[in-house]
């Protein structure tokens, strides 16, 4: 999936696009991830149950009736916790990272020197920028779009459309043939342990 990133100074603005792309792409049939990144700690603290269960299983989760809140220890780049928790969106935003290696929307009148990789400079309040930008990000979106995709730990395996869809018809027809499987509209899980030689 590809990976965005809504960049500008503090205080820019960043926010706003962000939650604004959120609802404009959804409502255009885009199924998007937002992560935020932030120089803060975000773990529980150790003095929390939560806290104290992260240094021996890793990750933890919080359920509560507002929601379900994932946490990881350990440093994550960002690709690696798109791929985590975002697998099947068809576009991932993220809040931040101008040093990132992804492309770029800069919230703000100028670009400043350094900053790489910026495909589209908005100034907050324009509506026709915004228009444009959301056509951009949403071809963006279909252009990766496959019907089938294998996730490694390394990253998302490329796949050439034709091998995409004949991945998906092998598995969706072994699937049809096991007893007791409903299908629903959506993306299906398949998880795979691979115990030979690391390559």
């Amino acid at each position: 999936m590809p990976i965005v990133c809504v960049c500008g100074l503090k205080d820019s603005g960043k926010t706003t696009l962000c939650s604004e792309l959120l609802v404009r792409l959804s409502q255009r049939g885009c199924h998007v991830g937002f992560i935020k990144r932030t120089h803060e700690e975000v773990l529980s603290p150790v003095s929390t149950d939560t806290g104290k269960a992260l240094p021996i299983s890793g990750s933890a989760a919080l359920l509560g009736p507002d929601g379900v809140r994932f946490e990881m220890a350990g440093e994550w780049e960002v690709d690696q916790v798109a791929r985590r928790l975002f697998p099947t969106k068809d576009l991932v935003i993220v809040e931040g990272g101008k040093s990132l290696p992804f492309p770029k929307v800069w919230v703000g009148k100028e670009v400043p020197q350094g900053v790489q990789g910026v495909f589209f400079r908005y100034d907050p309040g324009d509506q026709a920028q915004l228009d444009e930008l959301c056509e951009r990000l949403l071809e963006l979106a279909r252009s990766n779009h496959r019907h089938a995709k294998v996730m490694t730990p390394g990253g998302e395996v490329p796949m050439k459309g034709f091998v995409a869809d004949f991945l998906r018809g092998s598995l969706l027809g072994m699937l049809r043939e096991l007893k007791g499987v409903r299908f629903k509209r959506g993306w299906i899980g398949a998880y795979v342990w691979y115990d030979g030689e690391e390559e």
